[in-house]
């Protein structure tokens, strides 16, 4: 039941977002829910589907709602005329400084005010002790000028003179005569204290804190916040459910996440199924497969990183669009994400490793990115002419294997690449013959006997080729053939590690994608074209590929 909500949160629209979030799936277990507030309060009762557990549904409101929401103000003060931004206590020291001073401006008035009228009363008291003299002034006097004048010999200044002119008979009377005493004596009292007001701090402060008491007690309420010197976390990640996900991201940055078995596995070289909604004109850029709870590291075309977990990405259908990734992401003017990596943990012993279009190659620790900013940091410093092509995850040991449009592959050792800071810039990786450039690379890790390089060319066509086939060589070399390009085949768009028991994911310029089993794909020689693996409509082209483990790695990374 919700009884309160945050400032400057409307109910009505946070019972709109939760419906919403109920309808799509976002929140699991709520069977119902119902606004019961009257004029005695908020009441907004959440009714559990069986078996449901509460704190789970709190922290996915808490999460994916306004149930839990941040206020942000700044304390911009002027301090001596000067604008400052100041903390709590140095606002409240502004506040009692600013009171200090207007008691201090308030007392020297009350003081001038009250000396001004104690004087016209030691006047009074002056005229009255003389009254006969003060009657025969006035009985002598041709005029006020002259009366004024003559008060003088009473040692009365003008300011005095002036107020006795200006006196009425009846206060010649003998119960004005002790009023105007009276008064006298309670303008000295009030001047001393005064006085002892601006003498002394002790007693300003005893007038500030009264000040302040009165206040409270006239305008004060019970506080309806609690102020708490900790901060309040509340972390959706054991309640997400893990699950294997498809990243799709066009290039007019369309970006979204869809189950990973929305795509069932079909025949080979048969037609795709729609993937995604592209607008006129835009194409599929990348596909990866990722879990909802790894951590999506994005590298722009120039090597620039941004993170973002993949849950965090909104979820969509094969039919959607998907969201604008600038609404996810800060990306600076004119910036393009190029690739994207799913991340387990950034720790020392893995490596972000880049390849660029003209061959060059980086390899950094991944922990050196494990507290990127909002606004992205550096990853690497590549020429101006040059490109990201691929971003790969390494580890220590193990093989790259770089593909270039024409066909022609290297494989060397990933330790011949120098572990380098951010923002080095990298080493020749392969040698480029004039016009080429690299079309994807892979990571080759040790162990698996069964691995194969499988690679894929813009029109389907595609193969399986053993990692023995490809002698191991230097750094910065040429490369063999790895795939006869030709007009049938298309330049070659891809390459991976495939093994045993693995599904492969073809997802074309327009959004048509089809999973295939690595089984069913041709074990083949180096030299040859490979065999069609998609059936693409005419003038579309593959964009992406990407490999989805199998139920049954996915169950065991679970464990």
């Amino acid at each position: 039941m919700i009884t309160e909500i945050p400032f400057q949160v409307n109910k009505s629209k946070i019972v709109e977002e939760i419906a919403n979030l109920i309808k799509e799936g976002e929140i699991e277990g709520i069977s119902n829910i119902r606004d019961e507030s009257s004029r005695e309060g908020i009441r907004v009762t959440i009714e559990l589907k069986a078996g449901s557990i509460p704190e789970t549904v709190k922290a996915q409101l808490y999460k994916l709602t306004q149930l839990h929401t941040t206020f942000s103000y700044i304390n911009l003060v002027l301090v001596d005329g000067k604008p400052q931004i100041l903390d709590l206590k140095q606002t409240l020291q502004a506040f009692i400084n600013h009171r200090i001073k207007v008691i201090e401006r308030r007392a020297t008035h009350d003081l001038q005010q009250a000396q001004t009228r104690l004087k016209i009363l030691d006047g009074y008291v002056i005229a009255l002790k003389n009254i006969d003299k003060l009657i025969s002034i006035f009985r002598n006097s041709n005029d006020s000028k002259e009366a004024s004048a003559n008060l003088k010999e009473l040692n009365l200044d003008e300011q005095q003179a002036a107020a006795i002119l200006e006196m009425k008979l009846h206060q010649l009377t003998k119960l004005e005569v002790d009023q105007i005493q009276k008064e006298s004596r309670e303008k000295s009292s009030e001047i001393e204290s005064l006085q002892e007001i601006l003498r002394e701090r002790p007693k300003l402060l005893s007038v500030l804190k009264s000040e302040l008491l009165q206040i409270a007690k006239q305008y004060g309420d019970s506080r309806r916040t609690e102020i708490r010197a900790e901060t309040v976390n509340f972390d959706v990640e054991p309640v997400i459910r893990e699950e294997r996900a498809l990243i799709l991201l066009s290039n007019d940055g369309y970006i979204k996440r869809v189950p990973s078995k929305s795509f069932q596995i079909a025949e080979r070289d048969t037609p795709g199924i729609p993937s995604i909604d592209l607008k006129e004109e835009d194409k599929v850029l990348r596909a990866i497969s990722a879990h909802t709870l790894q951590t999506l590291m994005f590298v722009t075309g120039q090597g620039k990183a941004y993170t973002l977990k993949a849950h965090e990405i909104p979820e969509g259908t094969r039919s959607s669009r998907g969201t604008p990734i600038i609404n996810l992401l800060q990306l600076g003017e004119g910036e393009k994400i190029a690739d994207l990596v799913a991340v387990d943990e950034f720790t020392s012993t893995q490596y972000l490793t880049l390849v660029t279009r003209k061959g060059i190659v980086k390899r950094t620790p991944l922990d050196a990115y494990s507290n990127i900013r909002s606004t992205g940091i550096i990853t690497a410093q590549f020429d101006e002419s040059d490109n990201l092509a691929k971003a790969l995850l390494t580890s220590s040991t193990g093989q790259i294997a770089i593909i270039t449009v024409d066909g022609l592959t290297i494989r060397f050792e990933v330790s011949e690449i120098s572990v380098t800071g951010r923002t080095a810039k990298g080493v020749l990786g392969i040698r480029l013959e004039e016009g080429s450039e690299v079309a994807g690379a892979c990571f080759l890790p040790n162990g698996p006997k069964e691995l194969t390089i499988l690679t894929v060319g813009k029109r389907g066509y595609g193969k399986r080729t053993s990692v023995d086939s490809f002698r191991l060589q230097k750094r910065g070399g040429s490369g063999v053939l790895g795939f006869n390009v030709n007009s049938k085949s298309g330049d070659l768009v891809g390459v991976l590690p495939s093994i045993e028991r693995s599904d492969l994911l073809l997802v074309s310029e327009r959004g048509q994608a089809l999973r295939v089993n690595s089984n069913a794909i041709a074990l083949q020689s180096r030299t040859t074209s490979g065999k069609r693996l998609v059936e693409l409509a005419d003038g579309d082209r593959i964009a992406s590929i990407t490999e989805i483990p199998s139920e049954a790695e996915t169950t065991t990374r679970r464990k």
